[in-house]
Parts: structure tokens; sequence; C-alpha cells
């Protein structure tokens, strides 16, 4: 790793980013979600009113649809229309095959040393049920179409859109503001603290996550391989719970 006022490859990529551009970058991320949740609410009752539709029921590739739109959204009227940034200087970079596969690879194996800890903690302290391992809920569509729509908006699309953000954008701000230690940490606390509001019960995990991603960012310049992890850690939940579900098990 490099020492922590070092250049690395992530924080060279210029032009440079400020505390402007993340306020509101953010404040527009909240706008337009907010937005498209509006917009798909008032096409559903029309859909409703002609007779044609349903109610809007917010399912979990909904709720990924929309996050999607307003992150890249947002992305792309704050930083690359307004401030003329390109998707390459936002971390759309090429990166070697030996680094994505390397990501992919250590998606798995954290996937599987978090279960580890976290029964063993359980055993531990007599709680039951382990946070990394997800339950089937209301908002996860028992079919076929609900599944592939799950797979390719929650492990393609969106970590892609949160990538963009929280390593492209966060973690580059807080790197070249205050150094690589405050952008690791800082990066995966915030990754964090959002998940948990969003309803997620494993912080701990998620900031460890986080950690990984923004590590992987700054050691290649590019956040395709923190994408490639951050897409296989998602796929292999989403089919965990698929697979609890079709299974028939509690």
């Amino acid at each position: 790793m490099t020492d922590d006022k070092s250049p690395s490859f992530a924080s060279a990529i210029r032009p440079t980013l400020d505390g402007k551009d993340v306020i509101v970058l953010s404040l527009a991320v909240f706008g337009l979600t907010i937005a498209t949740f509006v917009a798909l609410n008032l096409i559903y009752s029309v859909m409703l009113v002609a007779g044609v539709g349903e109610s809007l029921v917010l399912t979990g590739p909904l709720l990924f649809f929309i996050e999607a739109v307003g992150a890249m959204g947002a992305l792309y009227l704050v930083l690359i229309k307004a401030r003329k940034f390109s998707w390459a200087e936002l971390g759309w970079a090429l990166a070697s095959t030996g680094w994505l596969i390397l990501a992919g690879a250590g998606a798995v194996v954290m996937y599987g040393v978090l279960i580890s800890i976290a029964l063993i903690v359980g055993r531990i302290t007599g709680s039951t049920g382990v946070d990394i391992i997800p339950a089937p809920t209301n908002l996860t569509p028992n079919t076929v179409l609900g599944f592939v729509s799950t797979m390719v908006l929650g492990a393609a699309i969106v970590p892609i859109a949160e990538e963009f953000l929280f390593r492209g954008v966060l973690y580059r701000w807080l790197r070249d503001s205050w150094g690589l230690y405050a952008g690791l940490v800082g990066s995966a606390l915030v990754f964090s603290a959002v998940h948990l509001v969003l309803g997620s019960p494993a912080g701990l995990q998620i900031f460890l996550i986080g950690l990984a991603l923004a590590y992987l960012y700054e050691h290649t310049g590019s956040l395709k391989p923190s994408m490639v992890f951050h897409g296989v850690n998602n796929g292999i939940s989403f089919m965990w719970i698929y697979l609890v579900m079709w299974s028939g098990a509690s």
C-alpha cells in the first residue's frame, strides 16, 4: 500500500473534485431518486385509472432501478454535463484481466470469510442468524423474471452506479483532501452508513467490503475491479436468497 501522502493511481486522475461537487452531487442523487419514485407513481396511477395496470408495488428490482436512475442521472448532470468530467476521469478506465479475475475471486473469498466470522461470533454470543446471508423478503419477487431482474439490476447496474458514487467521487475526494487512510476509512464508513439507513443489518461486513473496494480503486486507478468485486458480492447474496426461497427452507 502507498503511504498516506504519496500520489496514487486514483488520486492522480484529474481534474480534481472539491467539496462543492460532493455536496451538489449528493443533493442531486436524493432529488432525482425522489423524482423517479414520484414519476413511477404517476405512471402507475394513470395506468390504474385507465384500467390497464395495477397500483405501484415496491420490489427489490424496482428499488434498484430507482437507485440506479438517481445515481447515474445525478452523475451525468452534475459532473459530466455541468463540470465537464469524462466517465474515464471518474474511474471508468481500463483494468487488466488479471485484476478483474482477482477482484471476482476476492469477493468470493471475502464473502466466505465474513460468513465464517459471523457464525463464530454468533456461536460465542448466542445470537441467531448471520447478517451477511440475507433472508427472502416481500421485496424479492418469487418468479424467474424476478430473479433475472434482481441479478441484472442488483448485481450489475447498481454496483456500477454505487462504485462511481462511493469510490469514484467520495473516496477520491477524501483521499485527495485528507490522505489515503481518511479516504479508505471515511468512504467505507459512509458506504456502510447508507446501507444501514436503507435497511441492511450487516454494517460491519459492509464497512469491510467498502475498505476492499476502495483498496482496489487505489491500486488500479480503475473502478472496474471494484465493480466486479461489488457485483459478485451482491450476486452471491441474491443467489442465496433465491436458493433459500425456492428450496422452501426457512
